[in-house]
């Protein structure tokens, strides 16, 4: 009598137990709010309040530190509003993880140079080789911050890629000339 007792009062209580157990385990459903702060920090980064956008990109990159383009733009977005000491580490993690924005390389280099360390930009600069992605203006400008940071073999470089790109440019060869005169 007192088994089948326990057994009526038993499966009833297992079943509030699963369903405690359901009910409260943390199932890490999207509930929109990475998304929601992305969206926000794109609108303050367009609207040049940098500092807002770096504090929801912030918080973006805590609900998902894996996100490389969240990483990446939460450090554009602390360089931008002058912390580049901070900013830096976010950029090179995830460029050194391969994230997928095009010149996110030369965003790196760029940040740290303007940073005031241009031999630094000039040795990253040169482990650099033109992308099969990269367009002849995206080239050219390389060569820009090439130039700026005392690297004109780099410049060279993504010079004759820009001219190989683009015959009919003449701004790529000109400035090769120069190089070369």
């Amino acid at each position: 009598a007192a088994q089948a007792q326990f057994r009526r009062l038993a499966a009833p209580g297992a079943v509030l137990v699963m369903a405690g157990i359901v009910a409260f385990w943390p199932h890490h459903l999207d509930d929109g709010r990475f998304e929601e702060r992305l969206r926000l920090s794109k609108a303050l980064m367009n609207g040049r309040n940098f500092a807002g956008a770096a504090a929801e990109l912030q918080k973006a990159h805590q609900l998902r530190p894996s996100h490389l383009v969240a990483e990446f733009n939460l450090g554009m977005a602390l360089v931008s509003d002058g912390r580049a000491a901070e900013g830096i580490p976010y950029l090179q993690h995830a460029v050194e993880a391969r994230v997928a924005i095009p010149g996110a390389r030369y965003a790196l280099a760029t940040a740290i140079f303007r940073s005031g360390d241009p031999v630094r930009a000039a040795g990253l600069l040169r482990t650099f080789a033109p992308d099969a992605s990269d367009s002849a203006e995206s080239c050219v400008q390389v060569a820009y911050v090439a130039l700026d940071v005392g690297a004109p073999d780099v410049a060279v470089r993504f010079l004759e890629r820009a001219a190989a790109l683009e015959p009919a440019w003449e701004l790529p060869r000109e400035l090769l000339a120069r190089l070369h005169g």
